[in-house]
């Protein structure tokens, strides 16, 4: 007897790699205008933001795709596009918290 793991691997590599860099930058996007509309915006912090996003969310993350298809191993397509699904969820939350209008001081 045998388990096979269904394919979970939804996305072709193009469109992870799209999704992926489209959410990078609409988080990198309105970071930036959350930051200048509180007047904390630093160039010298571009580098450190886009390193920490780089490194710590987009390579691992489509490092983990790229594993997955290359090696055909469904569970590896299955944790990349959950991976995905938690970088758009924490983009969304940490997006909405950069348009949204500063409370009325009191």
């Amino acid at each position: 007897m045998t388990i096979s793991i269904p394919d979970f691997s939804a996305f072709t590599p193009i469109q992870f790699a799209s999704v992926l860099l489209i959410v990078a930058v609409v988080d990198l996007v309105t970071g930036v205008f959350g930051a200048l509309r509180a007047g904390t915006f630093s160039f010298q912090q571009l580098p450190t933001i886009l390193e920490s996003h780089g490194v710590n969310r987009i390579i691992p993350i489509g490092g983990l795709f790229a594993i997955g298809v290359l090696g055909a191993t469904p569970a590896l397509c299955f944790a990349a596009d959950a991976a995905l699904a938690a970088y758009v969820v924490e983009t969304v939350q940490s997006a909405w918290a950069n348009v949204q209008a500063p409370a009325a001081a009191s």
